[in-house]
């Protein structure tokens, strides 16, 4: 299933089944992921703007980059921690790394029904593809189509 790395990669090690890890094929070769989703920020009514400010600009550097999220295993932002900073890191998160700099934030009004949602078209497509009926992903390709369309 189409999982966040930070979701996956907390199951390498005690899930009780194997987990793999794959770039989403593009239709013409190559491959990509989906990013975006995680964001941060600070609220209008924050009463410390400033220090929330340091620390934002803090998590960015390399060093808190490297030391936050390479060192734990979870997927840093800065691609010079990306390419370089997962050297001992399980195989698979060096994977789900590597597609980074290929990924797009999809935009689209309808984003959430088509690839979100419980059943969601791209859930039906999935399971078609991997377990399923895989003449069934043609259907469930204008499906998505569809619902994006709104």
């Amino acid at each position: 299933m189409p999982y966040p790395a930070t979701s996956v990669s907390a199951l390498f090690k005690t899930s009780k089944f194997e987990i793999g890890v794959t770039p989403i094929p593009g239709v013409s070769g190559g491959s990509s992921t989906f990013l975006g989703g995680d964001a941060i920020g600070i609220s209008k009514d924050c009463k410390k703007p400033a220090q929330a400010w340091n620390f934002l600009a803090w998590l960015m550097t390399q060093k808190a980059q490297q030391s936050v999220f390479a060192d734990n295993n979870d997927t840093a932002s800065n691609l010079k921690v990306l390419e370089s900073g997962y050297t001992k890191a399980d195989p698979r998160t060096q994977i789900a790394n590597m597609t980074v700099r290929t990924g797009q934030t999809p935009i689209a009004t309808n984003f959430n029904e088509a690839f979100n949602a419980s059943g969601s078209p791209w859930q039906l497509l999935i399971q078609d593809a991997v377990w399923g009926d895989a003449s069934k992903v043609a259907k469930d390709n204008t499906a998505i189509t569809t619902a994006l369309a709104g």
